[in-house]
């Protein structure tokens, strides 16, 4: 029984691991780092959105800046050869403060997003982010993540859910087949819950970096960007991710922002090593 239990276990991680390793090797950062900067978050002045920017002031200033990253992320695109190399970038003319990466190179940037940038750069900062996904081809890498986890997930539950019908007497029972049918199904949705989680963090890290590369590249202050990372983390609580968090937690990102500001700057551009 506890060998029946073992091996589909540890198929579970095995395929979830084979999936996290991302496109970058982006170094971790230190609890000293993370303390400064939720200490910073804590100590910002709140940002507040621009109540009087209009759909037609927004919708120019994200041409603007889609215009001027395009050239950069196109070399970058190419030279990694992982994902979509041509973006189109939709404006959503409603109040959600949000951005999305979507298949085969769509982005959406919703006003609220654009109303609360304060800054070119922060608006900036937060279309590269979603370029990011696209060039490191995050939107089909989660898809597939998704799929390893369910399948995973549906062999796992419905092996346990054998075993334990099958020592209980109930495997030929009708009661029986339909606890490890409901059980397989479980272990679907939960294991592609688990698979997207399991990949998030890691595409995020290399998300934002990947939009500081793009930024440095295309001429934009990287200090002026970062006070967009300072907001993001006043929104999203605690100081480092969890285990089922999508996003790192806003102290954890602020301090991964500042490794790619100070590697930028000492090494003149250079990209981190991708991996191979």
């Amino acid at each position: 029984m506890a060998r029946a239990r073992l091996i589909p276990t540890m198929a579970f991680a095995a395929a979830l691991g084979g999936c996290a390793a991302g496109t970058l090797q982006l170094p971790g950062v230190t609890d000293q780092q993370v303390r400064a900067a939720q200490d910073e978050i804590r100590a910002s002045a709140p940002a507040q959105p621009d109540a009087t920017l209009t759909d037609a002031a927004a919708r120019a200033r994200l041409a603007a800046v889609t215009q001027r990253l395009e050239p950069q992320a196109r070399t970058l695109c190419a030279s990694l050869r992982l994902g979509a190399c041509q973006w189109r970038v939709a404006f959503i003319p409603d109040g959600a403060v949000a951005a999305f990466a979507q298949i085969n190179g769509d982005i959406e940037v919703h006003r609220g997003i654009t109303a609360l940038a304060g800054s070119e750069e922060e608006l900036a900062f937060v279309v590269a982010h979603e370029m990011g996904h696209q060039i490191a081809n995050h939107v089909r890498a989660k898809q597939q993540a998704r799929t390893v986890g369910a399948n995973a997930g549906r062999v796992l539950l419905t092996a346990l859910a054998a075993t334990t019908v099958l020592y209980g007497g109930a495997a030929n029972t009708p009661e029986g087949q339909r606890a490890v049918t409901e059980a397989g199904n479980a272990g679907f949705a939960a294991g592609a819950a688990i698979g997207e989680v399991a990949y998030s963090k890691q595409q995020e890290r290399e998300a934002d970096y990947i939009a500081a590369w793009l930024l440095y590249h295309s001429g934009y202050d990287l200090v002026t960007a970062r006070r967009f990372v300072v907001t993001l983390g006043q929104v999203v609580p605690g100081s480092r991710a969890g285990m089922f968090d999508t996003h790192p937690a806003g102290p954890e990102r602020l301090a991964a922002y500042d490794f790619a500001m100070r590697q930028l700057v000492a090494e003149k551009g250079q990209l981190l090593r991708p991996r191979r």
